[in-house]
């Protein structure tokens, strides 16, 4: 009988948070809400990734992402929240 092989002991936690953030930026707006209720950890990362908020907070204004800019996603996100109506962010 050959042992079985178990998995690696890795998990997400063992992830750079530039993986991690690079991973969510690449998500859509549902499937990000979607990870926020998966746990903790998740729901701290997005909640603390402004290109993730970017993505959730276009979806909410009902828009899309333009062509390609300088500008950064904190400068985007700024940007679009000064421009939604109050109570809608």
């Amino acid at each position: 009988m050959r042992p079985v092989r178990r998995p690696s002991q890795q998990s997400l936690l063992s992830l750079s948070t530039e993986i991690i953030n690079g991973t969510l930026s690449n998500l859509d707006w549902r499937s990000l809400l979607i990870c926020r209720l998966v746990c903790k950890f998740l729901r701290s990362a997005i909640d603390e990734s402004t290109t993730a908020q970017y993505i959730i907070e276009l979806a909410v204004a009902g828009m899309e992402d333009g062509a390609r800019s300088q500008l950064t996603a904190a400068s985007r996100l700024a940007l679009l929240k000064s421009v939604m109506p109050a109570g809608m962010h």
